[in-house]
């Protein structure tokens, strides 16, 4: 049986051969309103809002050009995160959510636009759905040549404070297919 550290290397590796066939991809990070909820229960409302989220902004990323008949849809991934100590010092911090939140990647297969526009259309669309998610900020960064670790960093979390492979999101197209 292949160890937890072992399959999430692989799902990395998947990962990073569907980002170096991008044109362009955009790194999210998704914090939420502060909940009652803990553990499984939050981990759930936080996928099912950035489902959410995806489902909205996906008419920005879909491409007019049709390949073999198809529209080509971006592929999104997904994970939730917590906090970890980097520090040896205790630093006081008060967390939402006792610190979870989650990363995406979107991966573009067709260059749409400039970076800055389309960051700014994920923003506006954001904007546009806040009010009817738990979402209550996002943070993008466009990834480039020099981001190298986009993979490792989005599921870095696996395996630590109740986060399993099944909390991984993977979508390409709308949620509902």
């Amino acid at each position: 049986m292949k160890s937890n550290r072992i399959i999430t290397c692989e799902y990395a590796d998947w990962m990073k051969q569907i980002l170096n066939k991008s044109k362009s991809a955009f790194l999210i990070t998704f914090l939420f309103k502060q909940k009652k909820f803990e553990g499984r229960s939050l981990i759930n409302i936080m996928k099912l809002n950035v489902t959410s989220f995806y489902d909205s902004v996906l008419p920005i990323f879909i491409s007019k050009k049709k390949k073999n008949g198809n529209l080509r849809y971006p592929i999104f991934f997904a994970a939730p995160d917590l906090p970890c100590a980097r520090h040896k010092k205790k630093i006081k911090t008060e967390y939402k959510n006792n610190g979870y939140h989650m990363h995406g990647l979107i991966c573009l297969k067709e260059e749409l636009g400039s970076v800055d526009i389309m960051k700014t259309r994920i923003l506006t669309e954001f904007l546009n759905i806040k009010r009817r998610t738990q979402i209550e900020a996002i943070h993008i960064h466009p990834l480039d040549e020099l981001d190298k670790f986009p993979c490792d960093y989005l599921l870095k979390s696996i395996g630590r404070g109740g986060i399993v492979y099944d909390d991984i999101i993977i979508l390409e197209g709308p949620s509902s297919q």
